[in-house]
């Protein structure tokens, strides 16, 4: 699949999705609708962080560390 992405200066790109990416993003999407945080926030990202505001790169990669340490 493809999924198309807003980054910095709102450019648009698009890219590559495999067959268990997409499947996880459809497993999400209900989830993240539900939260608490994604009602309250105004935030159209993707990913939020449990305040509701998108997540940081820097946020990211300490969510990468962790795991990486476990």
């Amino acid at each position: 699949g493809v999924v198309r992405v807003r980054g910095k200066g709102r450019k648009e790109r698009f890219g590559a999705v495999g067959k268990f990416a997409a499947k996880a993003l459809k497993d999400y999407f209900p989830v993240r609708q539900r939260s608490k945080s994604a009602e309250d926030s105004k935030e159209k990202a993707t990913f939020v962080n449990k305040f509701g505001n998108r997540l940081t790169t820097r946020s990211v990669a300490r969510m990468l560390e962790k795991y990486i340490q476990e």
